[in-house]
Order: structure tokens, then sequence, then C-alpha cells
């Protein structure tokens, strides 16, 4: 029979994974103010309401910027509020997590925070040694499901290397059927549905929410 781990090992525990939790606060993403907010459905029911594939959409992101001017761009997938980490920390453990949720919250547990980042060219290409993957909501997937016992630094980097193999393969089968078709190789709301999806079942964490809109952020290749 497995030892039962006691509570001080389990605050040793906790402590070790702490890190894991840890997440960048997103600035400079409101719509209309910088950046181009997209809802899921969105996503699903305007196809060409990218920026790359149609250059009108450029003035959502506010009235300084132009169809005419070329734009790189980063998009962010699955944006969730960051207090929610603090709330499934402290409802997981709340004797030991106590202390780093009130130092957290007195820090800043508003805004938003994602599950992962990508850059976009000014053609609509994807940098695929662009990808960011947080560590934030594998880990609160984790100890959703009652496994933070399972994470380590070796987890996450054999799940890191899985979830990058996934998301490349997304990248080439839309690639390959473009070039069947004859379409040029820029990124589509197909890809980023499968990559939202992909996400989802990778972290197989609940957010609470809708699990945040898509925001996609132009910046002129001149900056």
């Amino acid at each position: 029979m497995k030892k039962q781990a006691t509570h001080a090992e389990r605050v040793l525990s906790f402590w070790h994974k702490v890190e894991f939790f840890e997440s960048v606060e997103l600035t400079n993403i409101e719509h209309g103010k910088g950046a181009i907010h997209y809802r899921s459905d969105e996503l699903l029911d305007t196809p060409n309401g990218l920026p790359w594939l149609n250059r009108e959409h450029l003035r959502r992101a506010g009235k300084h910027y132009c169809p005419s001017m070329p734009y790189r761009f980063k998009l962010y997938l699955g944006l969730f509020k960051r207090s929610r980490i603090f709330e499934i920390v402290r409802d997981a453990y709340p004797d030991q997590a106590d202390s780093w949720v009130e130092r957290q919250e007195r820090s800043n547990d508003r805004g938003l925070t994602c599950s992962l980042s990508v850059e976009v060219d000014e053609q609509g290409r994807v940098n695929p040694d662009s990808f960011a993957i947080s560590t934030a909501p594998w880990v609160l997937g984790a100890l959703q499901q009652g496994r933070l016992d399972q994470v380590t630094r070796d987890a996450f980097k054999a799940a890191n290397k899985v979830f990058r193999q996934r998301l490349t393969k997304i990248l080439t089968v839309a690639d390959n059927l473009k070039q069947e078709h004859g379409l040029p190789p820029v990124l589509t709301t197909f890809e980023l549905i499968e990559m939202l999806k992909a996400m989802a079942v990778w972290t197989s964490f609940t957010p609470g929410d809708d699990n945040g809109p898509t925001f996609c952020r132009p910046t002129d290749v001149r900056c």
C-alpha cells in the first residue's frame, strides 16, 4: 500500500511546484486599443476576419492602424483571468497556499494571461519557432484532475514536446492542403481553431469561462 504523504511532505511538494503556477500578465491587448479581439464563434463564422486575410480588419485594432501599412502580428490564445489561478490553488491547498496566494494577490491578481502565443509575419505566415507555451494552465489542469504529484520539470518537458509536435502537425497538414489547392501558405482560422482544441486537450484545464478570446496584436514592421 502506498504510504500517504504527511502534511509536511504535502507542503514541501506544493512549494516545489509553485513556479509552475507563475503567469505573465498581458498588457496592451485591449480590443480597439492596439489589438483585435476574436471570440471563438467569430473564428468559426468569419473565416476572412484575420487582418492578413482582409487588411480592412486592421482598423479594428484602433484608429491609428492603416490597412495600407505592413504589420507583424502576435497572437494570444487560451486567455483566462490570472485571479483564476489563485482561486484554484486556494481551493486545493487551503492551508499551504494562503501565504503564496496572499503575496501574489497583493502584487496583482488582476488582468489576463494566456496559454499560448505565436508570431505571424507581415505575409500572414506563422513563425513556428515563436510558439511560447505557459506552464500555468498545464499545472492547473493537473491540479484540477488530482495529478499534481505527477508535476515535475521532466513531465512538463515531455508534455511540452508532444504538444509542440501536435502544433507542427496542424500547420503542416494545413500547408499541404493549401499547396494542393493552390492557396497561399498563410495562417487561417482553421489552424487557430485546431490549435485551441489541441490546447484544451493538452492542458485539461477548465478556467470556468469560455476559455477566453483570442487576441491579435499588430506591430508596424518599421518599429
